[in-house]
């Protein structure tokens, strides 16, 4: 790790930045090529279980991943309790959906 502290976060922002404008352009991309292939009806139900994942997704990760990195000393204890929860919570969302689909769908 050569460089110093600002060279370094100069080189991260860029990093995030090209991450966010890519998969941005990506996700814009895809749903343009789904709105030509797929027919209105079809198009709003792949959107609507979009919301769906997105809004699962945002519970699941729900931060303790991204401190679990910014943490300088990890314990066992920590990696343990940061995947229970997200395996649990995944689980709990998963049988909910999977209850909800008719209604959802309808």
């Amino acid at each position: 790790m050569s460089g110093s502290l600002k060279d370094q976060s100069i080189a991260a922002l860029i990093w995030v930045f090209l991450d966010k404008v890519g998969s941005s352009t990506v996700n814009f991309i895809v749903t343009i090529i789904l709105a030509r292939l797929l027919t209105p009806e079809d198009f709003g139900l792949v959107a609507m279980v979009l919301i769906f994942f997105e809004l699962s997704y945002s519970f699941v990760e729900s931060g303790f991943s991204a401190a679990l990195v910014r943490e300088k000393n990890i314990t066992e204890i920590d990696k343990s309790t940061t995947f229970i929860f997200n395996f649990i919570s995944s689980i709990i969302l998963y049988v909910l959906l999977f209850f909800a689909a008719p209604a959802i769908a309808a």
